[in-house]
């Protein structure tokens, strides 16, 4: 939520959830295409460049082993965003 922040005052829209043991939520906000490198409303790219490599804390009450940082592409990514135009 904090790098979220960054950018834009999100409004969650949807509160977090674990769905299949993945935690997600949905937000909004009021400037389309404020999360893109170009205003593309479809294209995260700035969100994601920002967001790569944060650390994060582990070791609480995980089942399984995860990167102390979030990883946004490749095999062992662990964190998504997805454009929901509604």
């Amino acid at each position: 939520m904090q790098m979220i922040s960054l950018r834009a005052q999100p409004t969650i829209v949807k509160e977090p959830q674990c769905v299949d043991g993945v935690w997600q939520f949905e937000f909004s906000v009021e400037t389309p295409g404020v999360y893109s490198v170009n205003n593309d409303i479809d294209n995260l790219d700035g969100l994601l460049s920002e967001c790569a490599g944060i650390p994060m804390v582990v070791g609480l009450d995980e089942s399984i082993t995860i990167d102390p940082s979030l990883i946004v592409t490749g095999p062992d990514q662990n964190l998504w965003f997805e454009t929901i135009n509604k």
